[in-house]
């Protein structure tokens, strides 16, 4: 566990390169939400899949990952929010064991991507509850929006409703526990668990009203929106916390 790891952006496509080439914004040249990498910008699954290991993507954040796509060549893009199974969890990591099976009994690296806890923050019955108990009032009610982050001004923000926002979205996280969770069983059920590395980390954090009411991300390089987590889960290796500053970009 890195205790003190940071993003280099608060927002996808920026972030999303550096993960995937240990480079720096100014490097790589995806410094905004429209660039493309630099040609010859090194991601990991151009260099893997060149040592002959089996590369895949699943993921639900194709505004980040759509600009690596070409130069990643990737062996197989799953995209289940456009193909019509929604925005959660699940079916990325249905689609990301999908992957793995395809592997084959070859040596892979595989992406996967769920985009929660973003929004929508959606309620999940049974989990939600744990943090937020109710009534789930309007103009927030049980599925918070885009739309609604941007005008949170304008929406009468009580302490009560603050607590709603943060509830919803703590959900998503314990939510997000449990797919994760699914997918550590269906390693084990395809017999690969006990020679897989997994590397989890995230691009950004989210703004819950911290900084005079600001919420979501990409509006500051404040501590909630870079501080992110990195964990490696490497099979045989004793539990270790390191307390240095890390960086997703190296």
């Amino acid at each position: 566990v890195f205790a003190h790891n940071q993003a280099v952006a608060p927002s996808s496509p920026p972030s999303h390169a550096s993960i995937h080439s240990g480079q720096l914004p100014r490097v790589h040249g995806v410094v905004g939400d429209t660039a493309g990498p630099a040609p010859g910008t090194p991601l990991l699954a151009a260099i893997t899949g060149a040592a002959g290991l089996y590369t895949g993507y699943a993921g639900n954040n194709d505004f980040a990952m759509g600009r690596l796509r070409k130069a990643s060549g990737w062996r197989q893009v799953f995209a289940p929010i456009f193909d019509g199974k929604g925005d959660g969890c699940r079916p990325v990591i249905e689609r990301t064991l999908e992957l793995v099976r395809a592997a084959a009994g070859r040596r892979f690296f595989v992406t996967s991507l769920p985009i929660d806890p973003h929004v929508p923050y959606d309620h999940h019955p049974g989990i939600t509850e744990r943090y937020f108990d109710g009534p789930f009032e309007r103009p927030l009610g049980k599925r918070v929006t885009s739309a609604h982050l941007g005008r949170i001004r304008s929406l009468g923000m009580t302490p009560t409703r603050w607590d709603q926002l943060r509830g919803l979205y703590d959900g998503e996280v314990e939510f997000l526990d449990g797919c994760l969770a699914a997918l550590g069983d269906g390693l084990s059920a395809l017999g690969v668990a006990d020679r897989t590395a997994i590397v989890l980390t995230s691009d950004h954090g989210e703004g819950m009203g911290e900084r005079g009411g600001r919420v979501g991300h990409a509006y500051s390089l404040h501590r909630e929106l870079v501080d992110v987590p990195l964990v490696w889960l490497v099979p045989g290796a004793a539990p270790r916390r390191l307390d240095l500053v890390s960086s997703n970009a190296r």
